[in-house]
């Protein structure tokens, strides 16, 4: 029934259309050496018809595949407050950084309201860092979808806590992190709003 509904999201999707916002930068000092960092991306779907159960499985799926770069400790259902329901997946995620190797210990939720939203968040619990991917500290990744009557909302949202290192200067440290992360979001909104119209790529491997 899965693979039923994920063929039919693909073809009812495959003229759907995308357009995106620059991503937008902020940034905020937390203490002497660790700044927080913050892009945003929205993008706007067009023609597209979504099951969200469909999305949301899609996504749970491309975590637990054998070739994922997750391993999943532990999961089980889950729902909101605001009565989102869906996973919960307690996970690590190996990846190389430009900066270094990193695994990424990471609380993440899939849910959706079975009506017109669905939400993905991932929030680092632990980082381990080779070179100078140890400075980064914490990670936050959020995508939100809302279907509206005439197209569909796609919110990309990348929040990371880095520590400058000593030897950086303030100038080579943002010219570094800021146009790497506006870029890493760029992308990331791109696969994303792929992923919704039923293409199939890996939204979340880095």
């Amino acid at each position: 029934m899965l693979l039923l509904s994920s063929m039919a999201l693909a073809t009812f999707n495959s003229y759907a259309t995308i357009t995106c916002s620059q991503p937008k930068l902020s940034k905020v000092a937390k203490n002497d050496s660790i700044y927080h960092f913050k892009a945003v991306v929205t993008c706007n779907l067009v023609g597209e018809t979504i099951d969200l159960k469909s999305l949301k499985d899609a996504y749970r799926d491309e975590i637990m595949q054998k070739k994922s770069q997750f391993v999943v400790h532990d999961q089980h259902s889950y729902e909101t407050q605001k009565g989102m329901i869906g996973y919960w997946l307690d996970t690590t995620q190996s990846y190389d950084s430009p900066h270094g190797a990193m695994k990424v210990r990471a609380d993440i939720t899939l849910t959706d309201n079975k009506s017109n939203n669905f939400s993905m968040e991932l929030r680092s619990k632990s980082i381990v860092g080779e070179d100078d991917a140890k400075y980064d500290k914490t990670i936050l990744n959020n995508i939100n979808l809302q279907i509206l009557p005439d197209h569909s909302e796609l919110t990309v949202i990348k929040e990371i806590d880095v520590e400058e290192p000593w030897y950086a200067p303030d100038s080579m440290f943002f010219e570094t992190v800021e146009p790497e992360l506006s870029e890493s979001t760029r992308k990331a909104s791109l696969l994303h709003a792929h992923k919704i119209r039923g293409d199939k790529v890996e939204a979340l491997r880095k």
